[in-house]
């Protein structure tokens, strides 16, 4: 029970700081003039967002590991990596012009593996209740 809590909980965290991830990288242009003016001016550091985005890692790896080891379906795995790669790529590839289109669809990529996890995770609890419910009632 508790895994399955802790589950929820780092894929609802997942999705957060993705979805906040996605939000910031694609307003942080249209903003940037009003951050260089405020106490603000963190968010645009790069080594803030190497931080968040280790951090993001983290909590990525943290929640759909664990799930895929019970219920071995690689696809939430599969879009957190094209979700990082795109969030790298947005940094580190492609032109400064398409970094803030590039990376904001990488950390909205992110934000679909945690919550694929997540209905894969309810699937399964959902079939074993019915099949707990089904021996019960033999």
């Amino acid at each position: 029970m508790i895994n399955k809590i802790k589950t929820i909980n780092l894929d609802s965290i997942g999705f957060s700081a993705s979805f906040i991830c996605a939000v910031h990288c694609a307003t942080l242009p249209l903003i940037l003039t009003w951050i260089s003016a405020s106490n603000f001016s963190f968010l645009a550091n790069p080594t803030f967002e190497i931080f968040m985005i280790s951090i993001s890692i983290i909590v990525g790896i943290s929640s759909l590991l664990p799930s895929y080891k019970k219920h071995k379906r690689f696809l939430p795995i599969f879009i957190l990596l094209l979700g990082f790669f795109l969030i790298f790529s947005g940094h580190f590839l492609v032109s400064p012009k398409l970094e803030s289109v590039v990376t904001p669809i990488g950390a909205f990529v992110v934000a679909v593996s945690h919550i694929s996890n997540w209905r894969i995770n309810k699937h399964n609890r959902d079939d074993l209740e019915n099949i707990q419910e089904s021996i019960l009632d033999a």
